[in-house]
């Protein structure tokens, strides 16, 4: 599961599951990560890697206390 991988790397979060966009051999996924804590984070793509996973974008690199931001995935589909 993305947020518990996400969780690993920044605890203080919350990572919720926006849209789901299905095609054949592709599925592309927005988040909204949020920052709970009171300290800035430096968000990195390689946190939101898993397997499957081919690309990542994160909206804003840097995510300031109680700010959020979106995150893109797109992954294989697995048959």
């Amino acid at each position: 599961d993305a947020a518990v991988h996400l969780q690993q790397h920044c605890p203080g979060t919350r990572f919720t599951l926006l849209r789901r966009y299905e095609s054949p051999g592709l599925i592309g996924e927005r988040y909204l990560l949020t920052n709970l804590g009171e300290a800035a984070l430096a968000l990195e793509s390689r946190w939101f890697g898993k397997d499957g996973v081919l690309g990542v974008a994160v909206e804003q690199p840097t995510l300031e206390p109680q700010a959020s931001t979106h995150v893109f995935v797109l992954r294989a589909a697995t048959p």
